[in-house]
């Protein structure tokens, strides 16, 4: 004997209304109370945080220089304008001679390679917060439209060389040098 389909759907329909009915009643409650919960806040970390946190190394940024997110080597960049930029790296072990390093800077200018007894032109030692610095400053050749320039301040820390370097047209490095030094000043090494 068949069973009409028709019976075996309401069936199933019943079952599955009277679960229903029996879950809603069962999640009733009759508090009249609210429960609120609420979890601390973690704080919010900034890029700059995370790069000091990660890099060892803290600074204060002057308020006219952004931060440039990319994702090179860099500890971080900083644009000035559209054509100048402060740039922080770290580099492991030798970084090479102040000579062979003064050379390279002067190539990224377009200048010819220099003898180390010239050195004492573009090299000046500075100490902030007892961390010795050397530091290297350079213009292009006066052809170059518009003239370029660096400045570029390295010290040791541990077993690493840190780079602090500023490039650009040569009247924004210029008149860039002051907060320049003024953020190689503040730079503190942990």
């Amino acid at each position: 004997m068949e069973v009409p389909s028709l019976l075996i759907n309401s069936r199933f329909l019943l079952l599955i209304g009277m679960v229903g009915v029996a879950t809603l009643l069962s999640s009733c409650q009759t508090k009249d109370s609210v429960n609120v919960y609420f979890t601390p806040k973690e704080p919010i970390i900034t890029f700059t945080q995370l790069k000091q946190t990660q890099s060892g190394l803290t600074w204060t940024t002057p308020k006219q220089w952004k931060e440039n997110y990319s994702h090179t080597k860099r500890i971080v960049t900083f644009v000035i304008d559209d054509s100048t930029q402060v740039t922080v790296t770290r580099f492991e072990g030798r970084t090479g001679s102040l000579i062979a390093n003064v050379n390279r800077w002067r190539g990224q200018l377009k200048l010819g390679p220099t003898r180390k007894s010239r050195l004492k032109y573009y090299v000046s030692y500075e100490t902030f917060n007892r961390k010795k610095f050397t530091v290297v400053k350079l213009r292009g050749p006066r052809k170059q439209k518009p003239r370029q320039g660096l400045i570029t301040a390295f010290a040791k820390h541990n077993n690493d060389t840190w780079f602090i370097k500023l490039s650009g047209p040569n009247r924004t490095v210029l008149r860039q040098r002051r907060q320049f030094m003024e953020f190689v000043s503040n730079v503190q090494f942990h």
